[in-house]
Order: structure tokens, then sequence, then C-alpha cells
């Protein structure tokens, strides 16, 4: 058992499940909406069930293009630019956030649309992606 650290923070998707995200950070978030399920004469009480859920994961880093979709001697890191692909084709993608210690690790695993992704450099830097997945 031990803390976690944000490069412990993982995205894999694409064909092979190889890295996509946490080159600078990431960020899986779940939110439920609550269905009030409280009835006329059952008190001054709310009751409240679990109602539908919604996911997102984001991620940003800097961009590494290769000839193929990974690159097995960077640790199979996904190119993000291929990301961009299977969005304008209309693809849902599946993907694992993994979030582990270095010995125990669990993860959330879905299928998800890519929202957005934005490309941005400043000349003289690195480029950079933004990307945003949401559960289908």
């Amino acid at each position: 058992m031990g803390a976690v650290t944000g490069n412990n923070l993982m995205i894999f998707t694409g064909r092979d499940m190889d890295v996509i995200g946490c080159e600078a950070s990431c960020t899986l978030e779940v939110v439920e909406t609550d269905v009030l399920t409280t009835t006329k004469g059952s008190g001054r009480g709310t009751s409240r069930e679990y109602g539908k859920y919604d996911a997102t994961l984001t991620s940003n880093g800097v961009i590494f293009i290769y000839d193929t979709e990974n690159n097995s001697a960077t640790g199979n890191k996904t190119d993000v630019t291929f990301m961009l692909g299977y969005m304008l084709k209309g693809y849902k993608v599946a993907a694992r956030f993994n979030i582990t210690d270095g010995s125990t690790t669990k993860f959330v695993y879905a299928n998800w649309i890519i929202s957005s992704i934005t490309f941005s450099g400043t000349s003289g830097e690195h480029a950079t992606y933004d990307i945003t997945l949401n559960v289908s």
C-alpha cells in the first residue's frame, strides 16, 4: 500500500491498449445524478437513489508522432494524431484509466467517444495536445 503520485495515473487506448495519457496530466471525473424518491407524507427528510452517471477522461502532454499508431521502442505510447482520425470517422475507442502505487493497480475500463482534441504549440517549444473522452 502506498501513496499514488500523478505520474501513476495513466490512460491506455487504441487497438493494443497503449499509453496515451498523463504526459503532463490526466483526470478521470465521474458524476452521478441523484433521483429524488421522496413521496408525499414521507416526512421532512429527502430520499435519494442513484440515477444516471457520466464520466470524462482528460489528458494533455507533449505530442509524439510515429509511422504507426504506437511505437514499442518508446514504451508503446500511442500517437495522439490517430485519435483525431478516430474522432473524425466517428469511431468509439476503448480506454482504460489506471491508478497504481507501483505494486497494486486498479482501473476503470469503458468505451468512450472522443469529444475534443486540441493541438497547440509555440515556436521553438514542444507542441502539446489536450484530449477529452466521454463515456459512451
